[in-house]
């Protein structure tokens, strides 16, 4: 697999090989439009955590408030995109229906277990749903965020979501935060959430601890 230090050494080879700055390019916040629009093709593609690795490396120096409006730009019509879901619905079923197991288990007899393995990985990666994979790049690009700036992601984010995408958005994106921290950040979001949202992401949280 691919990792943002590939990514990187690819584009120092191609620098030097045309004599060109596209490494520079590629990192600059001024591009950030151009970069949410060609980086959105990729959300699908790969894994959660490569596409992670490689958003650190694009934005690594940038101000937080140009990562937000990368991160919007990538991932706000991608999370609830109906598109988007039936095509990964359509490579599962192609990939990962029960003929396509077996006839690889009888082809590679010796190496059952791992041909299986490698399957069941592919299976998974391909069906989570759009807006968990969004999720958990988000998570992994936040995961040492000061409290104040995942509030200024989320306000980013749900301003112009619909209920439940707002419902489904948050409790995702605050499972895993400890209850002070769900309490500042709720302080911060104040207005753009509903009290009942509230005790409802708060009982999650309980729930889960």
């Amino acid at each position: 697999m691919r990792t943002a230090a590939d990514v990187d050494r690819t584009i120092k080879q191609m620098d030097t090989k045309y004599d060109a700055n596209f490494g520079e390019w590629v990192r600059s916040e001024d591009n950030l439009d151009v970069l949410g629009i060609n980086l959105k093709k990729y959300v699908i593609k790969y894994s959660p955590e490569l596409f992670t690795e490689v958003l650190n490396w694009i934005t690594d120096g940038w101000s937080t408030t140009s990562k937000i409006l990368l991160m919007h730009r990538i991932f706000k019509n991608i999370m609830f995109e109906n598109n988007t879901h039936s095509v990964i619905n359509n490579n599962y079923n192609t990939m990962c229906n029960n003929n396509t197991l077996n006839s690889t288990h009888s082809v590679i007899n010796n190496r059952l277990n791992s041909t299986h393995s490698v399957i069941n990985n592919e299976c998974n990666r391909l069906v989570i749903h759009p807006l968990h994979r969004v999720v958990r790049i988000l998570k992994g690009v936040t995961e040492n965020w000061r409290v104040q700036e995942i509030a200024e992601l989320l306000i980013e984010f749900i301003t112009e979501m619909k209920k439940e995408e707002k419902r489904l958005f948050l409790l995702w994106m605050l499972e895993d935060i400890p209850s002070d921290k769900l309490t500042e950040i709720f302080i911060r979001i104040d207005g753009a959430i509903d009290w009942a949202l509230k005790i409802s992401i708060i009982k999650n949280s309980k729930e889960r601890m």
